[in-house]
């Protein structure tokens, strides 16, 4: 998301018509919105998700690759390199690489059962793991730790929610302002 914000800003300011744009990323798709995942329980279609098609950037002269998770950089060549090989040369390189999940470093967080909710394959396994389960535990109480909860309970899965925090959301509201969410969420 934040990767597509810097293109259009820089699209913004006319910039791409004299930059060469490349925008590499790991993941199959254009950049999405993470925060609304749960809505692919209901829609079972990623697209929806998507906030610029791939014929944005092309419209915009901006080179897409996807797929390609770079795994090293030359600094001397100045090159980006992916995982197959290909060297994407650049004169300013900007990392826009999102934030990572915790996992607690507990006993049985490797198991094919938990599961990270970072990105469309996450959910994508979440709605297939969750076939035939009656509960689901959701590690985080955060923003997207209650999106979590709410695709579980879209696939009628009684949820429970564990939070490090002292209340719901604790990056975002004070313990006053989480009291209404927590008795909503409840």
């Amino acid at each position: 998301m934040v990767g597509l914000h810097l293109c259009k800003s820089l699209v913004k300011r006319g910039l791409h018509e004299t930059l060469s744009i490349q925008v590499v990323g790991s993941e199959s798709v254009p950049a999405y919105d993470r925060i609304h995942l749960s809505s692919y329980v209901k829609t079972r279609e990623s697209e929806s998700l998507i906030l610029e098609k791939e014929t944005w950037y092309e419209e915009q002269g901006i080179q897409l690759t996807l797929g390609q998770p770079i795994n090293s950089i030359d600094l001397k060549k100045k090159e980006a390199v992916s995982v197959d090989g290909t060297a994407f040369a650049y004169d300013y390189l900007v990392f826009a690489t999102g934030s990572r999940a915790f996992s607690p470093p507990i006993e049985g967080i490797d198991h094919n059962n938990v599961i990270l909710y970072r990105n469309i394959t996450d959910i994508q396994k979440i709605v297939e793991v969750a076939e035939g389960k009656i509960h689901g535990t959701i590690i985080g109480g955060g923003l997207l730790g209650l999106e979590a909860a709410q695709a579980l309970q879209e696939l009628k899965l009684k949820s429970s929610v564990i939070h490090l925090g002292g209340h719901l959301m604790s990056s975002q509201l004070t313990p006053a302002a989480a009291k209404p969410l927590q008795n909503q969420v409840e």
